[in-house]
This record gives structure tokens, sequence and C-alpha cells, in this order.
């Protein structure tokens, strides 16, 4: 039995990985729907990111919440002293601990389990913090992310690499910027911004028929792609997207109704693993998507217009 879990989330216990044309399709799950009523801080999830001890993390419009897959205890401006705003804004991919940041640029870190307001001041992350004018960059939170795709056509989008250092995308042109400084620039040929990503301290670019290229100090590598996408008949027919969890560290790939996470496999290229099957991200409105490797649970979640919710649904596969 495995689960997938929605929150505006799944939450998708999944099946073995394995090439998805031999599978048997057939997907029968239940689902069960989360809200505020069920205490959930609020039916609107921005983030979604594990800590070491196995909590999920929400960021909501009213709150940081902890999920530990049954029940939510939620933190907010009424139990986080000097907190004055509880409507989350971001989570960084912080490498120490979970770093969230509210609407008015107030820090809170979580730390085993425990959440502390540290007040403004966020080192070695001060380039994820955006300000609206016309000579400021804009700072991704994965993808999709419908706002840099608007934003990059006028100013760079940003990239994280880890403290201190970025990537700045900008028309065709790639900067990597360390300690402040540029250390080293990429060209590419009409870059398509939504395609570039991020996995264990690389920068990537999946190319429209399925390609990817790697980069070694601003020199281009083919990396091969392997696993279980290529026996995938709508990759074949290059009908793929970039689902990027970036506060996670975790990439996606997405095909037709099919998802399997990118993760690098040294001395041989990207692994492509599947842990979910025949669901359409489009139909459920799927924006985001979270993998908990050790329990095989996919936690994809919803965005849409209205109010957004929590499902959990089993999922049994033959």
């Amino acid at each position: 039995m495995n689960l997938i879990f929605c929150l505006n989330l799944f939450l998708s216990n999944f099946m073995p990985t394995g090439p998805v044309v031999s599978m048997d399709t057939t997907v029968h799950y239940f689902v069960r729907r989360f809200t505020d009523e069920d205490g959930l801080s609020q039916n609107s999830v921005k983030f979604i990111v594990p800590d070491r001890n196995g909590f999920l993390w929400l960021a909501t419009e009213n709150g940081l919440t902890r999920f530990d897959g049954n029940y939510f205890l939620n933190f907010s401006s009424d139990n986080v002293p000097a907190l004055k705003s509880s409507r989350m804004a971001r989570i960084y991919p912080n490498d120490t601990a979970i770093t969230v940041e509210t609407d008015i640029g107030e820090i809170l870190t979580v730390t085993e389990s425990t959440v502390k307001h540290i007040g403004k001041d966020m080192s070695g992350y001060s380039y994820m913090r955006y300000a609206i004018n016309e000579n400021d960059y804009y700072p991704i939170g994965g993808w999709p992310d419908d706002q840099a795709a608007h934003f990059g056509k006028v100013r760079p989008v940003v990239m994280p690499l880890g403290t201190d250092s970025y990537f700045a995308v900008y028309h065709d042109t790639i900067s990597f910027i360390q300690q402040g400084k540029l250390d080293y620039r990429i060209t590419q040929s009409r870059l398509d911004v939504s395609r570039l990503f991020v996995c264990d301290g690389r920068l990537f670019y999946l190319s429209r028929d399925g390609h990817i290229t790697g980069w070694e100090k601003g020199q281009p590598v083919q990396v091969p792609l392997i696993g279980d996408v290529s026996s995938d008949p709508a990759f074949s027919k290059c009908k793929m997207e970039l689902f990027w969890n970036l506060a996670a560290h975790q990439v996606f790939l997405y095909t037709d109704k099919n998802c399997y996470q990118l993760q690098i496999e040294p001395g041989v290229g990207i692994r492509s693993s599947v842990v979910l099957r025949d669901f359409d991200f489009h139909r459920n409105y799927i924006s985001s998507i979270y993998y908990d490797q050790s329990e095989r649970r996919v936690f994809p979640r919803q965005f849409y217009e209205g109010p957004l919710c929590l499902y959990q649904a089993a999922v049994q596969c033959t």
C-alpha cells in the first residue's frame, strides 16, 4: 500500500522504481482531504521541506506548520516570541537549518525541530532577498515559477548554490557569483531559464530534446540522462517539464502523467527514477513536489485559484 498526499499537497507513498512501459498503469487510491479544520494553519501552502527528524515543514499564509504525517503543529505570531507577521513568504535552501522568511523580512530558523525567531539578518543569503526596483534581480523559489519566467525578461534571475554563491541568469548569459564577485561567465544561446537547475552543487540545462548539459568551471559537458525515463514514450516525443523543489534540493522530470526524480550518479550521469506514474499534474494543479525516499512517499503540492487544502491518498500498486 502506497501513499499520495497532497496539500495542496499530495503525499504519495509510492511503488518500486522500474521501466514505466512494463508496469501496470492501473492506479487505485482514495483521497482524504485536510484543511484548517483538521489543524492545518491555513489552506494555502507555499513551500514544503523536511527536517532531519522526519517532520515536514509547511510555509503558509498564516504561519509555519510542522506535520508528522497525522498531526499539525503551528508556529505563528501567537506563539513565537517577538514575531510580528505570521505570513510566511519563502523557505531558503540552507544546509545547516531550515530558514524561513516572513512577508516583512523576519527570519525564522528550524533546528532540531525547534523554531526560533532570529531577527531580520540572514547571513550568507542576503542575495536571495528581493526588493522591487528596476535594478534588482529575482530569486527563484524553484520550478515552476511564473514570476521568474516574467521577471527573467527584464532582470537577472538568481539560482542559489550556497552561502554567498549563486548563478545569475539573464537572457543568454549565466554569471556565477561567489563572495560578491564574478567567478566565471557562461554564454548559452537561446536560453530558456525554466530549463536550468542546480543539483549537487552543479548547474545543468535540460534541452527540449531531452539532452542535459552541465558546466565545470564554465566549460560545457554533456551529461547522459539514464534510468527509467528512457522507456517513457512521452520522453522520446520531447514532452517534459522540470519540477525543482529548491528548498529540499530535489529535482524532478515530469512527462505525460509520469514523474521521475533526477539524481547525479558520479562517473555515470544523471539517473531518473520513477516516483509517480499515471498521475496528471496539470489536471490536479500540481506546482511543486517533495519525495520522501526512505518512506517512498510523494508530496505533490497543488496550487489553483481558490481555497487550497491538504489531501492524503493511499495508492495500491501491483
